[in-house]
């Protein structure tokens, strides 16, 4: 799709009614366009410039091909960036158009036919630093579009999907669900059930995992081995795991359970989540 059909695209759909899901649908689509387009550029530049990043969430969907069955809607393009790399980045995307978001100093924006943000982050939210230091040297190498990329290891990718599901947003999109089906699905991926079980552990995070997956094999029928559900109710107390599970078939939108309760539930995600803010 050129940049010129997007561009058209997008200002026809801004006259529509907001609430006809075909259009919507075709509008995130264009988007998406747009936004990976702008990847591929500031990829190839830091290339050039031998800087390293490890893309996240949607665009990692797209880029490792691991979901063929719908389209993954993107506001953003989230990069994972050494910290001792960070100034060099923010040159880099001011270099190509880039300028800060008043509301994060770690998000920046372009204005072409739609506002094209990305975040920069030099951490992974409650995943501890053992595990980021893993992510760096386990990362996954992907073309898409004759462009390299890295991605998450698959286990660190779950796991961090999970999380920022259910302690980030308190389960109010179920979009990260249907990317953990995805990635678990994906026929040229083999999941370490072990390795991801010791991952979450070392988080203390085993009841939104547990709830997760669970949830994942009862509704998605996604793939999950019933073993690894149970190992997860070994580390985590009942009552926990009930709160997760009944937060999750709500569906979210109670503020105070969905974000408060089960951080007062983990202390070891409480201090991390106070440590990230």
């Amino acid at each position: 799709m050129t940049a010129a059909a997007v561009s058209i695209g997008m200002r026809v759909a801004d006259q529509l009614s907001t609430t006809d899901a075909e259009v919507m649908d075709t509008v995130a689509f264009a988007h998406g366009c747009l936004l990976m387009d702008a990847l591929a550029e500031v990829a190839r530049a830091a290339a050039r410039e031998r800087l390293r990043f490890i893309l996240l969430k949607g665009a990692a969907m797209i880029v490792g091909e691991y979901n063929r069955t719908f389209v993954r809607p993107m506001t953003d393009v989230d990069l994972l960036v050494p910290e001792a790399e960070y100034p060099q980045w923010k040159r880099l995307l001011h270099e190509k158009g880039f300028g800060p978001l008043p509301y994060g100093k770690s998000s920046f924006v372009k204005q072409v036919t739609a506002p094209l943000i990305f975040d920069l982050h030099t951490s992974l939210r409650f995943l501890t630093p053992g595990l980021l230091a893993e992510a760096w040297k386990g990362s996954v190498r992907a073309t898409y579009a004759t462009v390299e990329y890295e991605l998450l290891p698959l286990e660190i990718d779950l796991l961090y999907r999970c999380l920022h599901m259910t302690v980030t947003h308190g389960y109010g999109n179920k979009k990260w669900m249907r990317d953990m089906d995805a990635l678990i699905r994906a026929p040229m991926t083999a999941i370490d059930w072990e390795r991801l079980v010791r991952y979450t552990c070392a988080c203390r995070a085993s009841a939104p995992m547990r709830a997760t997956l669970a949830y994942l094999r009862n509704h998605f029928n996604t793939p999950v081995p019933e073993k690894v559900v149970a190992e997860f109710d070994r580390h985590c107390s009942p009552m926990v795991a009930r709160l997760f599970a009944h937060t999750l078939r709500r569906g979210g939108g109670i503020p105070f359970f969905d974000y408060i309760a089960p951080l007062l539930l983990q202390p070891s995600l409480l201090s991390m989540s106070a440590a990230a803010w």
